[in-house]
Parts: C-alpha cells; sequence; structure tokens
C-alpha cells in the first residue's frame, strides 16, 4: 500500500478521499470545556477556533508622507488667512440684515459663530474625507483656543479694573 501525503496507514488504506475525510473527523473535533452549574447540570461549551489572516497594513510611501506632513503645516496657515476675511463677511451680513442688533454680542460671539460654521461645513459632509476631517479638527481647535485667549482677556481687563479702583 502506498502512503498518500501524510496521513497514517489506517486511513491511506480508505483511499484518498475517504480517507482524508475520515481522517478530518477524528482530528477536527472540538475541545470540550465542562462548565456546571449550582444544580450540578453539565453545560458543555465547545472551544472556538482561532481565525487567522493576512490582512496587508498601509505602507506609507515617502512622498505620502512629504505631503501629509506638508498638508498639516498648510492647513493652519490656511485657515489663519481666510478666518479674517471671513469673520469680516458674517459681521457685514449681520449688520446688513439687523440680526447683529437682535443678538446679544460678546467677546466670543466672533469665535462661536466660527464653530457652528466648522459643525455645520461638518454635517454637509465633508467629515467623510480624510483631509476634510483634518481640516474641520484644526478649525475647531484653532476657535477653541481663540474662545479661550479672549477668556483670558476678559479676566485681565476684569483685574486691571480692580487694581485701579483701589
Amino acid at each position: 500500500m502506498i502512503k498518500l501525503a501524510g496521513l497514517p496507514k489506517k486511513y491511506a488504506k480508505m483511499g484518498f478521499k475517504k480517507g482524508w475525510a475520515a481522517y478530518k473527523k477524528v482530528r477536527s473535533k472540538p475541545k470540550v470545556k465542562t462548565i456546571t452549574t449550582r444544580k450540578n447540570k453539565v453545560k458543555v461549551a465547545k472551544v472556538a477556533k482561532k481565525r487567522r489572516s493576512n490582512k496587508k497594513q498601509n505602507k506609507k510611501s515617502g512622498m505620502e508622507k512629504v505631503l501629509n506632513s506638508a498638508v498639516n503645516m498648510l492647513l493652519p496657515v490656511g485657515y489663519g488667512y481666510v478666518r479674517d476675511r471671513m469673520s469680516d463677511a458674517v459681521n457685514n451680513l449681520l449688520d446688513k440684515t439687523g440680526i447683529g442688533q437682535k443678538i446679544p454680542v460678546t467677546a466670543v460671539t466672533d469665535e462661536a459663530v466660527m464653530l457652528g460654521a466648522a459643525w455645520g461645513i461638518g454635517k454637509l459632509g465633508v467629515n467623510k474625507s480624510p483631509l476634510g476631517r483634518k481640516a474641520l479638527g484644526i478649525i475647531k481647535i484653532v476657535e477653541k483656543a481663540r474662545i479661550g485667549e479672549e477668556l483670558s482677556n476678559i479676566q485681565q481687563n476684569k483685574k486691571i479694573k480692580d487694581v485701579s479702583l483701589l
């Protein structure tokens, strides 16, 4: 009898197809683990087989890394360049329509409007692209930092006034 590709003699005698089927039945039984409960009933659980996958990792080329770092540096610069123009346009619109007189204006109103605009742009679907998500994230960080700066200025002005009263 010829030994078939790693099959034991017992299964090789059955032939290729039947031998492999019988061998797999015997060898591929899952391990059984017993779990006892309070009423001494025994439950049997089958241990899951490990799934292995060969996923390829995305490795960025050198040019992609350079472009990514350039975009990371240029996004805040571009937003800073455009922000004052956008702020002026919003203020002019509020003045022309008369909405600016109805809304209470504070030191952080401008920043709040820009944060709201970033939120609205994100809801329109810009968040779906990685570049758009990154740009909106930067806008939100900048506006939150400006709110903090305005709050600090307000606090400094109060301290100065308190000192002058003495």
